[in-house]
């Protein structure tokens, strides 16, 4: 029999690519793609703080940038951003300013990594990472190598293809879920199964005969929402 879970705490995480101007931080609602990029995250904060069954806990935003420019500028930078999309989210869905944190992650060297990798014909490939894995260089210094790669295109093709997609900010929502009665959990197995416990969907299905069609029924959508759980 599974564990009870008293205070079902659940997380989501998000990213959204928000434009700045060069060099400033101030959230531009018309600006390029921001309509759309900003309207989705107020949409997915909204969707849980509405929903009944759910409370935020808390909200944290991270900003990311990319590599060019110096680490420490690049650090106040991306804090900056994250602090303004912070400020936006609280005036746009109500939430308290001082259950969001704002948290600036730098350059992301990273997911620059990933992209890079993810690019086999990335002309001169094995030297981009070499600079990128070498660990006695600082940040400022690897910045530095890869503008001095030849030809020069290299980095043309990292600044105009990759940079862009590291200038981001990762969002996660953290909510709690009340717990159901029986009738009410039965009724959410199909429409909204991550809202229950293992413990829930164990009660559901022992209040069916053990060998019915809704008992595995009930049993099958508990192993398919929490896979990582023994138990399921």
């Amino acid at each position: 029999e599974p564990d009870p879970e008293p205070v079902k705490m659940r997380s989501e995480s998000h990213s959204a690519y928000i434009n700045f101007r060069v060099d400033r931080y101030e959230i531009l609602e018309n600006y390029k793609s921001n309509g759309t990029e900003l309207a989705s995250i107020i949409n997915s904060i909204d969707r849980v703080k509405d929903d009944a069954d759910l409370t935020i806990t808390s909200i944290s935003i991270e900003g990311w940038a990319s590599p060019e420019a110096p680490e420490h500028y690049n650090q106040r930078l991306s804090q900056n951003r994250a602090n303004s999309l912070a400020n936006y989210v609280a005036n746009k869905t109500g939430i308290e300013r001082s259950r969001i944190e704002a948290i600036g992650c730098g350059e992301d060297w990273k997911g620059l990594r990933e992209l890079v990798v993810a690019t086999p014909r990335l002309l001169d490939q094995d030297k981009v990472l070499a600079i990128i894995d070498n660990t006695r260089l600082t940040l400022d210094q690897k910045d530095k190598q890869l503008t001095e790669l030849v030809p020069p295109t290299i980095y043309d093709r990292l600044m105009g293809e990759m940079y862009p997609k590291l200038r981001r900010n990762d969002y996660r929502i953290e909510y709690n879920v009340r717990n159901f009665d029986l009738e009410e959990a039965r009724a959410l197995v199909d429409s909204e199964p991550q809202k229950l416990s293992v413990s829930e969907f164990y009660k559901v299905a022992g209040s069916y005969a053990k060998d019915s069609k809704e008992y595995k029924h009930v049993m099958a959508v508990a192993a398919k929402t929490y896979p990582q759980v023994v138990a399921a």
